[in-house]
């Protein structure tokens, strides 16, 4: 039974806006839980009460967890038992005020209002006990399950657009960052550059995961730009001092290229990489130092796939425009001034 403010919810026939929102809220656990293609159970999890890996296979009683049951603000409360009535040993009318539950305890429909209860106004929960679910857990076994097959298509698979591009590869390798590669034959360098955007999938690394691995590969411009970044890194041509990047002359720092933030500090050869590859000023320095040229060509263009020339119009423009690929190659020429000659 479910009570507001002592006084019961009639969710089933309702009357107030109160039924009205616990009915509302309990439909949505019920077809959450106890629909068509659903388990039509419901594990509850008490990680402090699970049993320990020396314990598995032995008999050990689980612990115990108590859930209070009146909400944080103390509005609203279930029981399983109607509220009787006050009385000075018993003031809250209630009788019971927790229930305890164990470690994969199972609940099914005829527990709908606890688990009303438990979903929407407890606050244990996500805290101390979990609902086990499972759709979320298939869901992202399956989405780590894909990502991994697009990175080994990507890197292995026999019609790959860049599987085959030993140079290309190690760039990449050279940009996030892989040792030695140098000392490595090419099929090593795609091992180890699957190990690494692998870990950072699964690590959540902003910097080398698979999104930024399409990004580099889409085409030259930024490919180039990453690498002549990691290359300036690794030659001494930039340097780390005092939270910044400085381009240097010799041993000395000469010019302060981007500021670090100290959360940033431990990722800086990243962070330098993305901000060359996305903010033209950095970039623009960084070449001019380098003696190298920041201008695009109707080939560069060519590399890259629509999407990615979508995304560049916009970025001049800022207009969106769903044309042919060639099509958008020619706009794209107009605003940087390019020189355009249709493909043979």
């Amino acid at each position: 039974m479910i009570y507001r403010n002592d006084v019961l919810i009639n969710w089933k026939n309702p009357q107030t806006l109160d039924d009205e929102l616990v009915s509302t809220e309990i439909i949505d656990v019920k077809n959450r839980y106890f629909s068509d293609n659903t388990h039509r159970i419901v594990k509850v999890l008490y990680p402090r009460g699970e049993p320990k890996a020396a314990d598995i296979g032995m008999y050990q009683q689980l612990k115990i967890f108590p859930i209070p049951l009146w909400s944080t603000d103390g509005e609203w409360r279930w029981s399983k038992s109607k509220r009787t009535n006050k009385t000075k040993t018993n003031p809250s009318g209630f009788v019971d005020h927790h229930r305890n539950i164990r470690h994969q305890d199972v609940f099914t429909e005829k527990d709908l209002e606890f688990l009303w209860f438990l979903s929407n106004r407890c606050s244990a929960l996500n805290k101390k006990v979990f609902i086990e679910d499972l759709e979320e857990k298939a869901k992202t076994k399956v989405q780590e399950m894909a990502t991994d097959a697009d990175i080994k298509y990507m890197l292995m698979g026999k019609s790959s657009p860049v599987a085959k591009d030993e140079k290309l590869i190690r760039q990449v390798a050279d940009i996030f960052g892989l040792r030695d590669t140098s000392k490595m034959q090419i099929n090593e360098v795609k091992l180890a550059l699957y190990d690494a955007i692998l870990e950072g999938e699964k690590m959540g690394d902003k910097f080398v995961n698979f999104v930024k691995f399409e990004q580099i590969t889409e085409g030259n411009v930024m490919r180039k730009a990453a690498y002549l970044a990691r290359t300036a890194i690794n030659d001494g041509m930039v340097g780390y001092k005092d939270h910044a990047w400085w381009i240097m002359s010799g041993r000395s720092y000469e010019e302060k290229l981007l500021g670090i933030k100290a959360t940033e500090a431990a990722f800086r050869d990243q962070v330098l990489i993305d901000e060359v590859v996305n903010n033209a000023n950095i970039r623009d320095r960084l070449f001019s130092v380098m003696g190298e040229t920041n201008e695009i060509t109707i080939d560069d263009l060519r590399d890259l796939d629509r999407p990615a020339l979508q995304r560049k119009f916009k970025d001049l423009t800022g207009e969106f425009i769903n044309s042919k690929k060639e099509e958008i190659i020619e706009k794209i020429c107009a605003e940087l001034k390019i020189g355009y000659v249709a493909p043979t």
